[in-house]
């Protein structure tokens, strides 16, 4: 136990054995009073002042009845739970003369008394003293007892401590464990906590190792949303953690027609990965900075489509597809047709906002008139892995004459 620790125990000890020597004093002194208060109902009254037979008005005038009356007071028992009470005097004031009452009295109460005469107040002032001992030795002792059951008691769990309670219960974690999990879960900020909801949401490992690989991950360089998409896509939490912590890029592996996004590894349709290939092989080349106009819709652009058709030749790409580049040129239509097959697949597999840094900027050639494109990302951003492709020529030749 720390030293922190001990002086908090101590002091809440101290406060909690004052208040339960304030209480149990109050207890003792009502208990002694209602105890005297009964028997003065039941046994002194009527046995002392009506037997006297006395008028109103002739109380106040004898002395001698007050002190006798009070004389016998003494002489009465009073009960007790615990005896705290080492004596008490019990004082009647007046009998009927309205004299005040001592205000140093522990308990003040008033008895009434109704004849044919009218009704007549006998206030009564008690005045105890504990046994030091017992009264300072038993609420220590139980406050003392008190503090060791709380500190045996489950801490109740706050809304966010509840929160991951019940979700490591329905996880699985056995309530003793998941109940620790959740008080140091909770002490985590927001965005480290929202990271590991989707590692749990996604992953069956255990919590201890999410819990690792999270913190060799760095949290703060991790991305939500690439963290939920790679691990929508069935990567590992490893795998998805790396993804979601990795830099803007696009790196392309022709020879096997895969193109990683942000370090997530995506297959796309042939011919639009092939067309996303060129885009990317432009924009990295730097040459009019990535950008590329649309041909004249009457005017195809023969020289674009003759390499274009040798990049589709040397990566597997349709025979139709070359056949068309080779006989009409690249066309105005064709490279709308797939940029929009490009975005509609990574829309499919990112989401809008992730996908749409990995699309195109467009903007209008002042000189043509016509629209042109360009990749979105950098060209330092862009990675291609080549292949050793098979002879270009023979490789045309082949998917020409098919």
């Amino acid at each position: 136990m720390t030293v922190p620790k001990i002086a908090r125990w101590l002091l809440g000890w101290l406060a909690l054995t004052a208040l339960l020597l304030w209480l149990s004093w109050q207890q003792a002194i009502n208990t002694a009073a209602d105890s005297l208060q009964q028997q003065l109902q039941q046994q002194l009254l009527p046995q002392i002042i009506a037997d006297e037979g006395y008028r109103l008005n002739q109380y106040s005038q004898d002395q001698t009845l007050l002190s006798h009356i009070n004389h016998d007071l003494q002489q009465l028992q009073f009960d007790g739970t615990l005896p705290l009470l080492q004596s008490c005097q019990l004082r009647l004031y007046s009998l009927g003369d309205g004299k005040p009452v001592e205000n140093t009295a522990d308990r003040h109460f008033t008895l009434q008394r109704t004849t044919t005469d009218g009704v007549q107040d006998f206030p009564f002032a008690l005045s105890c003293q504990p046994h030091p001992g017992v009264w300072l030795g038993s609420q220590s002792l139980l406050a003392g007892l008190a503090l060791l059951l709380i500190s045996w008691l489950p801490v109740p769990l706050g809304q966010s401590q509840r929160h991951w309670y019940e979700k490591l219960l329905h996880r699985g974690e056995p309530g003793r464990l998941a109940r620790q999990y959740a008080r140091q879960l909770s002490q985590l900020d927001q965005h480290s906590q929202s990271l590991l909801e989707l590692l749990l949401q996604h992953s069956q490992q255990p919590l201890a190792e999410l819990l690792m690989l999270l913190a060799q991950a760095e949290p703060d360089k991790v991305d939500g949303q690439w963290l939920d998409i790679a691990l929508q896509q069935g990567e590992s939490p490893t795998d998805a953690l790396r993804i979601a912590s990795a830099a803007d890029s696009l790196r392309f592996d022709p020879q096997q027609r895969l193109v990683s996004i942000h370090g997530l590894t995506i297959q796309l349709p042939v011919t639009p990965y092939l067309y996303y290939l060129w885009y990317a092989q432009r924009r990295q080349s730097d040459e009019q900075l990535g950008w590329f106009t649309n041909p004249a819709t009457n005017r195809p652009d023969i020289e674009q489509g003759r390499q274009l058709s040798e990049l589709m030749a040397r990566y597997g790409g349709h025979g139709k597809a070359i056949n068309d580049l080779v006989a009409s040129g690249l066309k105005s239509k064709t490279l709308d047709q797939n940029r929009s097959k490009i975005k509609d697949e990574l829309t499919s597999r990112l989401g809008e906002q992730l996908a749409g840094h990995y699309l195109f900027d467009t903007e209008r050639d002042l000189q043509s008139g016509r629209s042109r494109y360009r990749l979105s990302l950098p060209g330092t951003a862009v990675e291609i892995t080549e292949s050793s492709p098979a002879s270009l020529e023979s490789t045309l030749k082949d998917h020409v004459n098919q």
